[in-house]
């Protein structure tokens, strides 16, 4: 079936009615914008295209949702969506990634309910260059720029900041829990890069660019506890956290990974946790045990 553009992430609805598909019809890295290579807006803009998978595949059907022209976006003419989530209620939330944005949907109608803009990182214990020495003692002002998004059991939206289009030294370099309106429950600020750290995955080689790069995320209830998986690409790890209390989320372990770790995954049934390594183009596969 084709859905037009260059999807770049699917969900489905718990149902199994409807998928979502975040087409983002992304930038050409090579064209120079404003001065800004690679830079925005670049024509035509992404959009999500609902897919009714009622009945045979022959009969599936495409709708579209434009996502331009939102509140809080950087570059409302290309919003470039990237990632999507849907909640038990039917509402989507998909990241503006180079938007530096999180626009919500509402999937009966179908249309966009609600965006807002995920701010900056303002932080004094980064670690900026790349000299062999991790030192988390750089001042660092930067865009968010979220790539995951997943609705938290509280009803709230976590993202994994990774950063992309904004100059370097860059990216938000950790992860939010945000409330559906866009106001902030937690952020890890230094935090996820010093656990990165002291589990001796931090890359320094990157601190110069956009550091851990965290990119991926997962929630997942596992023997009874609420979970929140965090993978950094560069890192080549996920942090895993408990988060009953989600103004308050608690490290539980630093899982090391295969190269890349881009896409996350909780088999609730099996109480495993998967992750798809991009660059070396394996699978790591961890069960949780009672105690933990």
């Amino acid at each position: 079936m084709e859905v037009g553009g260059e999807p770049t992430s699917v969900a489905v609805t718990r149902g199994g009615r409807y998928a979502l598909v975040a087409v983002e019809n992304e930038r050409d890295e090579d064209i120079v914008v404003d001065g800004v290579e690679g830079g925005l807006p670049q024509q035509p803009a992404g959009f999500l295209a609902v897919v009714d998978l009622k009945g045979k595949t022959s009969s599936w059907t495409v709708d579209t949702v434009e996502l331009t022209g939102l509140p809080g976006a950087l570059y409302p003419s290309d919003p470039e969506p990237e990632f999507v989530d849907i909640n038990r209620e039917g509402v989507a939330a998909v990241t503006l990634q180079e938007n530096n944005a999180v626009a919500l949907m509402e999937l009966d109608a179908p249309e966009v309910v609600g965006s807002f803009s995920t701010g900056t990182v303002t932080r004094s214990d980064a670690d900026t260059a790349d000299d062999g020495t991790i030192a988390f003692d750089d001042a660092l002002t930067a865009p968010r720029e979220p790539d995951a998004v997943q609705w938290t059991h509280d009803g709230n939206l976590l993202t994994a900041d990774e950063g992309d289009l904004a100059p370097t030294p860059s990216g938000g370099r950790g992860w939010t829990i945000f409330s559906p309106s866009g106001d902030i429950v937690f952020t890890s600020g230094g935090s996820a890069e010093r656990a990165l750290a002291e589990a001796g995955r931090y890359p320094d080689d990157r601190s110069d660019a956009k550091g851990a790069e965290f990119e991926g995320a997962e929630i997942s209830s596992l023997l009874g506890g609420d979970y929140a998986f965090i993978g950094s690409e560069r890192g080549d790890a996920v942090l895993a956290y408990r988060i009953e209390d989600e103004a308050a989320p608690q490290l539980v372990q630093v899982l090391e990974t295969g190269e890349a770790p881009e896409g996350l995954l909780a088999v609730n049934r099996q109480q495993l946790f998967l992750t798809s390594n991009e660059d070396d183009g394996t699978i790591s596969v961890f069960q949780l045990r009672a105690g933990r």
